[in-house]
């Protein structure tokens, strides 16, 4: 008995088998998506870096799913995509939440940063009228206030030429009004024609104008040899916006009550640093810099 042959294979085209199907590629997207999305988290404190990382996030997931959804044979990744929609929107979220609860510190930060360049300012006025009275046989400039002298520590009325006052040389080759300023002085370039413009002042005890004759205000040169206890006795001080009105600090003409020759408070509420005669700089409650004992170089 004779076997019947097998039939001929078909072609490719008659072949009604199912061909094995591609794994579909990874949306490289997705996972972008995701990465940001996570990275953007713990970046939300990193001003609004997060938040822009978790914004980036967001649209590449949306892009990677529309992708998906269109063609889900090719692209795979919907769960890196969601993933990553989701992280993203909370690094969005908590950017405004971080910025709230850092704010406070960079307020204090900043206020720090503005006191420490105020006191550099201060001692550096302070060096150069240690040097300025050591290249003079011992004696200090004018205090610079009204009428203007020929010695004043700083030209500042309109007219004069702030490079010839005393400590001009002494702080540097060309004039910026930055070291006679604090920054934390917004007052400064705002007050009045031919009022002082700058922020720290002279103690009019120690920088003597002579031949003044206002009362209670020395009129004979003092020299730093006479000065008892230098390390309590104030030279330079950040004076209040409110009762400035030249480059002289008149101490023994305040009385309580009266705000005309302060300490500022700009950078506490009690009082400010303030520059000694040894060079050194100190805290000093308002009431006090108003006592001899700061402010009067011949007193104990």
């Amino acid at each position: 008995m004779s076997q019947t042959p097998p039939p001929p294979p078909s072609d490719m085209a008659g072949d009604n088998r199912a061909l094995p199907q591609e794994k579909p590629k990874l949306s490289g997207m997705a996972l972008a998506s995701m990465i940001l999305g996570i990275v953007s988290i713990p970046l939300v404190c990193a001003m609004g870096l997060g938040a822009l990382l978790g914004i980036v996030a967001v649209i590449l997931g949306s892009i990677a799913l529309f992708a998906i959804g269109k063609n889900p044979r090719r692209y795979g990744g919907k769960g890196f995509a969601i993933a990553g929609i989701a992280t993203g929107g909370a690094g969005i979220l908590w950017a405004p939440l971080a910025l709230a609860l850092l704010l406070p510190s960079l307020g204090q930060a900043r206020s720090k940063a503005r006191s420490v360049a105020c006191l550099s300012n201060l001692k550096s006025l302070s060096l150069a009228a240690y040097m300025y009275q050591n290249d003079f046989s011992g004696y200090y400039p004018a205090p610079g206030g009204t009428p203007p002298a020929d010695n004043d520590w700083i030209y500042w009325q309109p007219g004069r030429d702030p490079t010839k006052g005393m400590l001009a040389p002494y702080m540097g080759k060309v004039f910026t009004s930055k070291p006679y300023t604090c920054p934390s002085d917004t007052t400064v370039g705002t007050r009045a024609a031919g009022i002082y413009q700058y922020s720290y002042t002279a103690n009019v005890n120690v920088f003597v104008n002579p031949g003044a004759t206002a009362p209670g205000i020395p009129n004979t040169p003092l020299r730093f040899s006479s000065i008892h206890s230098p390390g309590t006795k104030i030279v330079l001080v950040e004076e209040d916006s409110a009762s400035i009105d030249d480059a002289a600090w008149e101490p023994q003409n305040w009385k309580p009550g009266m705000i005309h020759n302060s300490l500022s408070t700009r950078h506490d509420k009690t009082g400010n640093y303030v520059n000694c005669a040894d060079g050194h700089a100190e805290p000093v409650l308002r009431s006090d810099a108003m006592t001899p004992h700061y402010y009067d170089p011949l007193a104990p």
